[in-house]
């Protein structure tokens, strides 16, 4: 915040235009999050005033620093006015919305979000914003002491169906992009994966995450989606020729050949083409009256054959289809496009435009700028970083750095340790994905040892990070000792790391090992006051699905005491005392 109000008062700002709006709008940001609201009122004003855009009006950010300086009427007067003038006005409902929740005025706060889920579902949600406003209009209504109403069922039914279409499509789009991939003709025959009812509900705890499209969908409703997928794919271009019965040793011991996730869905089409070659899939579609292919007994036409589609579906799914079948037919179109790019005199010209749209401010430290550039070392450099990895199977590591020495030389690069320290550990990470692990902790390390030496201590996702390479080449117990004083020297990042180190160990096949770095991180999550929703359920799925892969007896004492925390998280107010029933997370 220093930084920025020095640059405000520098004369020289007032002819910096973009550059000074950026400073504006990080400054209010940063007074907002100290709750200094009198002054963050000051700033958002001056930045409306110099020409500040975004979505939705800026001056839904004034109407909530008057509310949190007393002035309630003057705030709900402003949010009146962006609400009538805005041609999207379901996000000034969900910015008022947060503003009121954060200021515990759930009345307003719930009032809000209904206008705001009214308008935005009867557009079909075009900026998927119903889904939050949903949840927070239910957690406010719960603070009232209110049971759902007829607005939130309905809306928690389409954000419902919503999630679900966002999971198959993005389900549908690695499988298409699985089949399509290095082949060149329009045309692809290719076979869909199916858990028969024995091995679905297995499957669905061993792997959550990967399925969460179907959590609580019963077995025949995942059968009818199963049958969607292929219809969809199939009137893409996509010839779907067979279905293949999937088991979750069968799909295991696949992925450990390959030296792959099972989860993946390249695991799943993988398995299926692979049966489907041994003659040992079904053919789909069936005849009408042959039996249907969930195994049910019935006729197709009567089972999976009856199925409705849903038209969104089935265009969505179409619209990615096709788009992968011309990239992958068409040398002339993005894909050779996007090689041109990738290619090192475009990676330059990448860091050229960086350079001067993000010219930095001398002297003045700019999160944003290295966020920004995070975003190019993940979107851009990356994978030419794995196409270099792939390119020297055998190579060592000097190599591929020397073939990266433009990148790293550019004055961009250069002339920061921390975006140095962000390509090479980008780099790291595509030696670590193709299967090189012993090159990528030398590269970590080297890098990690630099910002120490130069007194920049490093991030502790990048430390944990470096640690899980020592985990790919079987050095499990360094791995534990490394993890372990990690924890010692950053007990507020506990949690992170245990859930980077439970992932890392349990992925690699080191189940009961990670088992207790899992405990920790739902551990953290639960002291965390308040406690978030979304963090301990990601924790709790993540410790069951070790307990399975490991043939462990799930804790039900740490059940319980997540159960007792989400409930907590639900009650209404004079309701939260003695809720843990006397449970210590710890």
């Amino acid at each position: 915040m220093e930084a920025g109000e020095r640059i405000l008062v520098d004369p020289r700002s007032e002819q910096r235009g973009t550059e000074r709006l950026e400073v504006l709008d990080a400054l209010y940001d940063a007074l907002r999050r100290e709750d200094r609201f009198e002054r963050g009122l000051e700033i958002v004003r001056l930045r409306n005033a110099a020409g500040w855009l975004g979505r939705p009006d800026g001056r839904c950010d004034e109407a909530e620093m008057l509310l949190r300086v007393g002035q309630r009427t003057e705030a709900i007067a402003l949010f009146e006015q962006c609400w009538e003038g805005d041609k999207e006005p379901w996000w000034v409902a969900n910015n008022a919305g947060l503003a009121f929740t954060d200021a515990s005025e759930h009345e307003q706060a719930v009032a809000w979000l209904g206008r705001g889920i009214e308008v935005a579902m009867a557009v079909d949600d075009p900026d998927h914003l119903v889904a939050q406003m949903c949840d927070l209009r239910r957690t406010s209504s719960m603070l009232l002491g209110r049971s759902p109403d007829a607005l939130q069922r309905e809306a928690e039914a389409f954000a419902d169906r919503a999630r679900r279409r966002q999971f198959a499509n993005e389900d549908r789009a690695r499988v298409i992009t699985d089949a399509l991939v290095g082949l060149e003709t329009p045309l692809v025959a290719t076979a869909m994966a199916w858990f028969p009812e024995s091995e679905y509900e297995r499957a669905l705890a061993l792997w959550p995450d990967a399925l969460e499209r179907f959590a609580g969908v019963a077995y025949q409703c995942y059968c009818g989606a199963i049958e969607v997928d292929m219809r969809a794919l199939s009137s893409a271009g996509v010839r779907v020729s067979h279905v293949a019965r999937v088991t979750v040793a069968g799909l295991t011991a696949h992925a450990a050949a390959l030296g792959i996730d099972p989860a993946s869905a390249s695991a799943r089409a993988g398995l299926a083409a692979e049966l489907a070659r041994l003659g040992e899939a079904t053919p789909w579609p069936p005849g009408r009256n042959d039996r249907c292919w969930c195994d049910q007994p019935a006729k197709y036409k009567r089972c999976c054959g009856a199925v409705v589609a849903d038209q969104a579906d089935l265009r969505d799914t179409a619209a990615a289809a096709g788009m992968l079948r011309r990239l992958t037919t068409d040398p002339q179109g993005d894909v050779a496009a996007s090689r041109r790019a990738s290619s090192p005199a475009g990676l330059l010209a990448e860091l050229d435009q960086f350079a001067e749209e993000f010219r930095p401010v001398p002297d003045v430290p700019s999160p944003e700028l290295e966020d920004e550039f995070g975003d190019l070392v993940s979107d851009v450099f990356y994978p030419w970083f794995l196409e270099l990895v792939r390119g020297s199977p055998d190579g060592p590591l000097d190599v591929v750095l020397d073939q990266a020495a433009d990148v790293l030389g550019h004055d961009i690069v250069r002339g920061s340790l921390r975006r140095d320290a962000a390509v090479r550990l980008s780099l790291a990470e595509a030696f670590a994905a193709e299967g090189r692990p012993a090159a990528a902790s030398e590269l970590a390390e080297s890098v990690l040892a630099a910002l120490e030496d130069a007194g920049e201590a490093p991030d502790t996702i990048e430390l944990a990070v470096a640690i899980t390479y020592l985990v790919d080449v079987a050095d499990v117990e360094g791995a534990l000792q490394r993890y372990r004083a990690l924890v010692a020297d950053r007990p507020g990042d506990a949690g992170m790391i245990g859930e980077i180190a439970g992932d890392a160990l349990c992925d690699r096949g080191y189940a009961l090992e990670g088992l207790p770095w899992l405990v920790m991180a739902l551990d953290a999550a639960l002291r965390v006051k308040p406690a978030a929703r979304r963090d301990v359920q990601a924790a709790l799925a993540r410790l069951r699905r070790a307990w399975a892969v490991a043939g462990v007896e799930p804790d039900q004492t740490l059940i319980q005491q997540a159960a007792d925390a989400l409930g907590v998280m639900t009650q209404p107010p004079g309701s939260r005392q003695g809720a843990m029933g006397g449970a210590d997370p710890s």
